[in-house]
């Protein structure tokens, strides 16, 4: 379906405004004297905001242009492809865990161990409803912003899908390792380099593997990676204080290991499969607490 420039960039507009002012909006609600603090009614809500800052506007948009789910980025594939780049999410999540002193079932429980409520059956539900939205959730935001970024800016000058994804991949893994060293060093933990080390080689890791998933020949406007990275790095600024007052050293090295997700997403979204093959590795990312998921509502063992 043929989408005019214009609309196409008026979508990515409001998809990335939600993503970016929407975490202020939440902080100055979540802040006000009667909302509900922690307990059964915060964590609801909680899930209400998951949807709000990541998959509401895109899907909106979607549906009134009516170009289905290509419009999201999916394709012709299932996720059968993407097992494997899974893979390294999985060794990351389990690692840090275990390197902060978790039991071995307490770490393959990821974020379900982690208790909201009184009620077992209750955490159960609310830690499942959590993975699947922010998975969702970040599936849908930035194959969104990539495909519309696609027809949106017609005039960006085209470059080899492969190229475009191990240059950003390159730059990425550069300011992950160097930022994260950076943190670590100023807190003089040696668990804390631990992090750092399994976090940026899970983001090689990732990175390489959808490297094999991409199929050479493809061109596209850089703006189908520049979008969505720029969005990333923004949202990261915002949610940690803003440009001037904000820990921009924390928000480039949350940025930076999140654009493996976003990257593999971005990539997959130019394709005839989709972002589908990107499904394991979305779900993994939120499963555990890592920090290699792309949303800023998502914290981990970094």
């Amino acid at each position: 379906m043929y989408l005019a420039p214009d609309d196409a960039k008026t979508d990515v507009i409001l998809a990335a405004a939600a993503a970016v002012l929407g975490v202020t909006l939440r902080g100055f609600v979540t802040s006000l004297p009667l909302y509900p603090r922690p307990g059964l009614a915060a964590a609801v809500l909680d899930l209400g905001w998951i949807v709000a800052l990541t998959a509401l506007v895109p899907v909106l948009m979607v549906r009134h242009r009516r170009d289905g789910a290509r419009g999201l980025g999916f394709g012709d594939a299932g996720i059968g492809g993407g097992l494997l780049l899974a893979v390294p999410a999985l060794v990351v999540g389990l690692g840090v865990q275990l390197l902060a002193g978790a039991a071995p079932v307490t770490a393959l429980l990821g974020r379900l161990a982690a208790p909201a409520t009184a009620s077992l059956a209750t955490d159960l539900a609310i830690g499942l409803a959590q993975v699947a939205l922010f998975s969702a959730g970040a599936l849908v935001l930035y194959g969104f912003l990539a495909s519309r970024a696609r027809e949106g800016f017609p005039r960006s000058p085209d470059l080899p899908l492969t190229q475009a994804l191990r240059t950003g991949g390159t730059g990425v893994v550069a300011a992950a390792a160097i930022t994260g060293l950076v943190r670590a060093v100023t807190q003089g933990s040696a668990v804390a380099f631990g992090f750092v080390l399994l976090n940026v080689l899970g983001l090689v890791a990732v990175l390489l593997l959808a490297d094999r998933l991409v199929p050479p020949g493809l061109t596209m406007p850089r703006t189908v990676v520049i979008t969505p990275l720029l969005v990333l790095v923004v949202a990261n600024i915002f949610a940690t204080g803003g440009f001037l007052r904000g820990d921009l050293l924390g928000a480039l090295y949350g940025a930076a290991l999140g654009a493996g997700v976003v990257l593999s997403v971005a990539a997959l979204a130019q394709t005839r499969d989709g972002i589908a093959p990107a499904i394991p590795l979305v779900i993994v990312v939120h499963w555990f607490p890592t920090c290699l998921s792309p949303l800023t509502l998502v914290s981990g063992l970094c």
